[in-house]
């Protein structure tokens, strides 16, 4: 498995059967509402598949089977996440759709840490890095390579148990799920995370 590297599939929720109420999976999953002042944008992510590495060093992508379809929105987005806390390997970094830290920093470091990400890695659309005081700092790249305005986004509140390292390593991917939308981070309120489905590796 690749340590701080997967593949996500971020995906619209759907009100069927309670409030955002999803179908099952046996993958980790991350439901979040993403408010706005007029509203809400409800997504989930879930890890699609993990990266395993041969002797040859070759990368291959397992998705797991255990998904249910039923009632299932078309996907919003598929990407590769890094984590640069946990992976420094250049062939990973250089094809990460959405690059971020699992370590917080201050708010100011944070700013220009995803500033940097962006600027180095011109492949990547989405930087976010976590701060000490609980928020998150953004980047994203929007049309040009010169189009990257970076931004603070507030503290996720957690419903139910305290979040596991896997609910932490997805959050990104929500965000990521907000930035595929098209909604602008100016509208970005509150992020309220849902539930969370448990997962046996």
């Amino acid at each position: 498995m690749r340590r701080g590297g997967r593949l996500v599939s971020v995906e619209p929720a759907t009100a069927a059967g309670g409030p955002w109420a999803l179908p099952g999976t046996a993958a980790p999953t991350l439901r979040m509402v993403l408010g706005t002042p007029g509203g809400a944008y409800v997504v989930e992510a879930v890890r699609e598949g993990v990266y395993v590495v041969d002797a040859q060093g070759d990368g291959t992508a397992k998705t797991a089977d255990e998904r249910v379809d039923a009632g299932r929105l078309p996907c919003l987005h598929d990407h590769f996440a890094v984590d640069i806390d946990l992976c420094a390997e250049e062939r990973w970094l250089g094809c990460a759709d959405l690059l971020h830290g699992s370590v917080p920093r201050p708010r100011d470091h944070a700013l220009r840490w995803v500033t940097d990400v962006l600027a180095d890695r011109v492949g990547c659309r989405l930087a976010t890095l976590p701060l000490d005081d609980g928020g998150w700092a953004v980047a994203e790249r929007r049309g040009g390579r010169g189009q990257v305005r970076p931004c603070l986004v507030p503290a996720p509140s957690w419903c139910g148990s305290p979040p596991t390292a896997a609910d932490r390593a997805l959050l990104p991917s929500c965000l990521y799920g907000w930035a595929a939308a098209g909604q602008p981070w100016g509208k970005l309120a509150s992020m309220v995370v849902l539930t969370r489905a448990t997962y046996t590796a």
